[in-house]
């Protein structure tokens, strides 16, 4: 009788430890046990309760996290595991066999139950989802991938939601009856880091890089002081954003070209209860784009009434070119010299025989009016799929094609592969199969589709970071342009989703991050100078994305993004040169800069963006 207790004791505890054992991939990051019968305790501003257990750690932005319980829970006995970041939490509470994920959002007592608000705390659940198990919840996982959480027990999948929110920190809340005993025993793992390895291929070529930078809002620069005027552009310097696109006054412009920087006539162009940001140029400003190294692109987006043809939507492409030949014209005298690169149209598609005389009669005069050096870029699509048939249209026309310097596009629906950016790579295959070699450029990159404006998320904005490594290395992007680089906003969803920078009003209007997203774009663009060269480099892990760029005069650059829950061991070999600084960025660093690693080593963080370099800031170059 002793021995067969003896064994099933031992079968018992086997069978526990089995249970319990650490995987291989995972480590023990704390562990710590629950007294349930110790004295409850009021909290100011909250209930008695047992004392929770507050993890120490900030989480990364993708992460997976193991809760494991040694003990059965007792019927009225809940843990409440609470994970909390700027905008609103998540929480998985078991109670027996029962589990329940729930998002909610707290960051504006407009989510309050009552008017006026009864809590301190604002608090509205945003999703709800409850499952029985079959078993007992021994191991307990949430992990955030991409744009969701995911929560598995007993390493199964059981439920899963979209999830925009950055969540931060976690800590562990026990609820027991006021007469439980025992204790519960519980721990926290998190996965090793997996190693990888970057190979960079000195001698294979690619595009080289021409620059970064999007369009300003005339409105919201004029309300600036000069000496935020002046800080603007040691920013502009600084991240090099030394693109300026511009959007002229289209509708308003007058037939005799004479208002082509009237502030006064700029298009008022605006979201929701935003004022005007307007669609009109600077003169003056070019020129300081100019004195800086930087470049002006022009398009009209709606054209002039003047340039249809009366009574029909059809372009009179000779008004069309003569309006742009004047723009060129007015901005070499103005501003020292013409646009270098005029699109031929913004998000506006025109049939077949309208783009063969627009960009005929574009070339044309041009060339007659002394601008031969000025180049043209295809017309702007909205997104890749749209870009895709503009190409296949024009290249009907091999002349008319041959005329084109650059290919162009937006890549807006690029957003319904947030959280799995590699669904675009056949659509990328078509692009690159359509416009062949000739140069690229992504005129336009922003958010906006509502369910990704909500709230400034470092997470969103990595997702456009994804992109950014797309753009740049399978379709060998030349330049990057977002949307807005400064805006002037009522409504914040606006600001971070669809601008670089903002005027901030509450200090003396000065410019200021819009939010994430200049972070992330600012990671790509800061240390890739026009001329500097991508040269092959891959991966090991096809989570560890890599970018490396060469040039003997400006120096070398790589780029790497980790876009797995698991921090990655890496190293690489084959760079030129040696990288003397590294810039972090992620929901916690902004580029922020230390020594790169001598030993050709270091640890990327879930949703990090490194980037290594020996290349000066462009703020740090005198320009004469």
């Amino acid at each position: 009788m002793k021995k067969l207790i003896y064994l099933t004791f031992t079968l018992a505890m086997a069978v526990q430890a089995q249970q319990n054992a650490i995987p291989a991939t995972m480590e023990r990051m704390d562990d710590f046990t629950v007294h349930l019968s110790a004295t409850r305790t009021k909290v100011w501003g909250g209930s008695q309760g047992l004392p929770r257990h507050f993890e120490k750690e900030f989480l990364p932005t993708f992460f997976e996290r193991v809760l494991t319980l040694d003990d059965l829970l007792a019927p009225e006995t809940t843990v409440d595991w609470i994970f909390t970041g700027a905008h609103g939490g998540i929480t998985v509470s078991v109670t027996g066999r029962k589990i329940t994920l729930t998002q909610r959002y707290y960051d504006s007592f407009g989510l309050s139950s009552s008017n006026p608000p009864t809590l301190r705390y604002p608090n509205k659940t945003w999703a709800e989802d409850s499952k029985e198990l079959a078993g007992d919840p021994r191991r307990i996982s949430l992990a955030l991938e991409g744009m969701q959480a995911v929560l598995r027990v007993n390493d199964q999948e059981i439920l899963r939601q979209e999830c925009l929110l950055d969540l931060e920190r976690h800590q562990i809340n026990i609820s027991a009856p006021a007469n439980a005993t025992g204790d519960l025993h519980l721990a926290i793992e998190r996965p090793k880091a997996d190693s990888a390895h970057v190979t960079v291929e000195a001698k294979e070529l690619h595009q080289n890089i021409y620059g970064f930078g999007g369009i300003v809002s005339f409105p919201a620069y004029f309300m600036m002081s000069k000496s935020s005027q002046q800080q603007w552009f040691q920013l502009l310097k600084e991240n090099n954003l030394l693109i300026q696109r511009e959007y002229p006054t289209g509708v308003e412009l007058k037939q005799d070209l004479s208002n082509f920087d009237s502030q006064a006539d700029a298009r008022p162009h605006y979201y929701g209860d935003n004022f005007p940001n307007g669609e009109s140029s600077d003169f003056t400003y070019s020129r300081r784009i100019h004195q800086i190294g930087g470049h002006v692109l022009f398009e009209f987006w709606t054209l002039p009434p003047w340039v249809q043809a009366a009574g029909s939507k059809r372009v009179n492409a000779e008004e069309y070119a003569r309006a742009v030949v004047g723009y060129c014209k007015q901005a070499q005298a103005r501003s020292g010299q013409p646009p270098e690169i005029v699109g031929v149209q913004n998000e506006v598609i025109q049939d077949a025989d309208a783009w063969v005389d627009m960009i005929t009669h574009l070339r044309k005069a041009l060339d007659a009016a002394g601008f031969s050096a000025v180049k043209i870029h295809m017309p702007d699509a909205g997104d890749l799929v749209t870009g895709i048939s503009s190409a296949k249209t024009i290249r009907n026309n091999s002349e008319v094609w041959a005329m084109l310097d650059y290919a162009a596009t937006h890549n807006y629906d690029y957003q319904r592969s947030f959280g799995d950016p590699d669904a675009l790579d056949p659509m990328i295959a078509q692009w690159r199969q359509e416009v062949g070699a000739k140069s690229f450029l992504a005129t336009e990159l922003a958010i906006n589709i509502p369910r990704y404006q909500t709230i400034d998320s470092y997470k969103t904005s990595f997702a456009q970071a994804e992109l950014y490594h797309k753009l740049l290395t399978s379709m060998d992007a030349r330049l990057l342009a977002y949307c807005w680089i400064l805006l002037d906003i009522e409504e914040p969803s606006f600001g971070p989703t669809r601008s670089l920078f903002l005027v901030d009003r509450s200090r003396t209007f000065s410019p200021t991050p819009a939010g994430y997203s200049l972070r992330t774009f600012a990671a790509f663009s800061r240390r890739l100078p026009e001329g500097i060269v991508r040269i092959g480099a891959k991966s090991s892990d096809p989570d560890l994305l890599v970018a490396a760029f060469s040039s003997q005069k400006l120096g070398q650059t790589m780029i790497l993004l980790n876009r797995s829950t698991h921090s990655k061991q890496i190293d690489w070999s084959g760079m030129p040169g040696e990288f003397r600084k590294m810039e972090i960025a992620d929901a916690y660093h902004a580029a922020t800069i230390s020594a790169a690693p001598r030993d050709h080593s270091l640890t990327l963080a879930p949703g990090e963006i490194v980037t290594l370099t020996n290349v000066r800031l462009r703020s740090e170059i005198s320009i004469h």
